[in-house]
């Protein structure tokens, strides 16, 4: 049993440093889940700690990692893989990035293309796409030349590839295509995280991207009034999620996220909106919202 020296981890030095020399206990600088292991990282690299400073899986990795479902995707010598928590190798470290399971299929990135592997890591779809966004029992969201389409499983073409953002949402779709308006590139260069695949707002040529959701015929279910992708889409009422003006500091937080109706109406909340800060608050009343709006939010107080 080896046990590490809190003394000797990062997060020690920042503790000591932000709380005046404060000696910390383990639960302070770490964060352990339900079955107490937490990941520290230390001199010699980054690993699993119980709360007695015992290592479980050994300070080797290279990148901040935590366990769900018992399976950890984690980075090791620059490459990605998925461990147990006996660091028994799941997926082998030959992956730029790897997703965490679902439904027993992996979405992963390996010289710069995109694929599925499943957990024996066999191939289920090739790695020739620029991107995937998720997938369903019958279809995939992916991106190929810089366009986002729809492909069924054996790689069909099923909602053609001229989408600047395509991504499954229930048996509908969250497509993005862009508008007549350009961002300023000097103001938002270093925002480059927007124009990312996984948080994108606008193209790498700055130009906005407004999203909706669609059927597979592309009639149009809910208008592309949103900033950002749209995943909380209720086709029942068509309701959904809306996030709009990302770039405006000075408007309240119910004028930048909120709930309208399929014809774009903003649906006002019962009363007021929680503060920028309370994004537990803000997620339950937009989901009430959406998904049970027969039930007043009034009827709760709030805390």
């Amino acid at each position: 049993m080896q046990i590490l020296n809190i003394h000797d981890t990062y997060a020690y030095d920042r503790y000591i440093e932000e709380y005046n020399g404060a000696e910390p206990l383990w639960e302070d600088i770490i964060d352990f889940d339900e079955d107490g292991c937490g990941f520290v990282y230390a001199k010699e690299g980054g690993g699993f700690i119980n709360p007695q400073g015992v290592i479980l899986i050994p300070l080797v990795y290279d990148h901040y990692a935590i366990f769900k479902e018992n399976i950890s995707v984690i980075r090791l010598n620059g490459k990605w893989g998925i461990i147990t928590r006996k660091n028994e190798t799941i997926i082998p470290f030959e992956y730029d990035h790897c997703r965490y399971p679902t439904d027993g299929k992996i979405i992963a990135c390996k010289n710069a293309k995109y694929g599925i592997l499943n957990h024996k890591n066999e191939i289920l779809l090739p790695f020739r796409y620029d991107f995937i966004s998720n997938f369903s029992e019958e279809y995939i969201a992916v991106c190929k030349d810089g366009k986002y389409g729809v492909i069924n499983w054996e790689e069909e073409t099923v909602l053609g590839f001229h989408w600047e953002y395509a991504e499954i949402v229930g048996d509908y779709f969250c497509t993005g295509r862009t508008s007549d308006l350009f961002y300023n590139r000097e103001r938002y260069i270093d925002d480059a995280v927007f124009c990312s695949e996984t948080f994108k707002c606008f193209t790498k040529d700055f130009q906005k991207i407004d999203f909706g959701i669609i059927d597979l015929h592309q009639n149009i279910m809910f208008p592309f009034i949103s900033d950002f992708k749209i995943s909380n889409f209720n086709s029942e009422n068509g309701r959904a999620e809306v996030s709009k003006y990302w770039q405006a500091d000075n408007l309240p937080e119910d004028e930048k996220h909120f709930v309208a109706d399929m014809s774009g109406k903003k649906i006002p909340f019962t009363d007021k909106f929680p503060g920028d800060g309370n994004w537990e608050e803000i997620r339950e009343r937009i989901n009430l919202l959406i998904w049970e709006p027969e039930k007043s939010y009034t009827e709760r107080p709030l805390q």
